[in-house]
């Protein structure tokens, strides 16, 4: 079954895999056409994966990478884990991409993460090395010019610090 853009499934994928870099304008159906160019992608666990085709029933499913441009695979379904609508936006701008299996997995994470508002008080937490600092979020939502995924921008209160967070 073909499924509307905007009612895809999202995935997390849980094990490495191997996808198809397609440049075939013809691209879910290139996955079984010989003459489209095709290079192969290595997927690290916690890639995110949207749905093309799926079948009642079936192990598997076609999807698409939403991490590389052009770059579908026929996965297992034991592969990945469904994600929701907000944990696939909130997880999309987490980096290095591995991270996000983490996030996924600190329930309480994702808990308070759903409630943050502008306004709301949190605790950044700055690196090994230093202690988390107090903040208030002063943006929350989607920021093109950085990609998808929420973005949440923080004011940290205390001194100067010359860092670039990115969250």
């Amino acid at each position: 079954m073909s499924l509307e853009r905007g009612k895809r499934r999202k995935f997390l994928l849980l094990e490495e895999c191997y996808g198809k870099k397609i440049t075939d304008d013809n691209r879910p159906n290139s996955l079984f056409n010989k003459s489209a160019l095709e290079t192969e992608v290595q997927l690290v666990p916690g890639s995110i994966l949207q749905e093309i085709k799926s079948e009642p029933g079936s192990p598997s499913m076609c999807v698409q990478s939403l991490d590389h441009d052009n770059v579908y695979m026929l996965c297992n379904n034991s592969d990945v884990h469904e994600l929701s609508p907000f944990e696939a936006e909130v997880l999309v701008p987490v980096s290095p991409v591995r991270d996000r299996l983490r996030v996924l997995s600190d329930d309480q994470w994702l808990k308070e993460a759903e409630m943050i508002v502008e306004g709301s008080n949190v605790n950044v937490d700055l690196g090994a090395d230093l202690d988390p600092v107090e903040g208030i979020v002063r943006y929350c939502g989607v920021v093109p010019e950085l990609g998808k995924g929420i973005i949440f921008g923080i004011e940290l209160l205390v001194g100067i610090i010359f860092l670039q967070i990115a969250f």
